[in-house]
C-alpha cells in the first residue's frame, strides 16, 4: 500500500520539512500560487491554501495522512 507521501506526489504535491515537528506540509505550484495542505498533529487539524474542490484522490491522500498520524485510534 502508498504513503500518504507517496499519494500526495502522484498529485502534484510535494513534501515540505517544516520548522515545526507539529506540522506535515505538502504544496504545489500552479499558475503563480501555491497550493498548500498543512497537517498540525498537535491540534490534529488541517487546512488547505487555494484548494477549492477535493476529489476523490486527494481525499484519499488526506485520508491515509490522517490514518498515519495515529489520529484515528486517538479521540479527538
Amino acid at each position: 500500500m502508498k504513503s500518504a507521501k507517496e499519494m500526495f506526489e502522484e498529485l502534484g504535491y510535494e513534501y515540505e520539512e517544516s520548522y515545526d515537528k507539529n506540522l506535515v506540509d505538502y504544496y504545489k505550484k500552479h499558475n503563480n500560487l501555491n497550493f498548500e495542505i498543512l497537517f498540525n498533529k498537535e491540534e490534529k487539524t488541517f487546512c488547505f491554501t487555494y484548494v477549492t474542490k477535493v476529489d476523490y484522490k486527494l481525499l484519499q491522500a488526506i485520508n491515509k495522512q490522517v490514518e498515519e498520524l495515529g489520529w484515528l485510534e486517538s479521540e479527538v
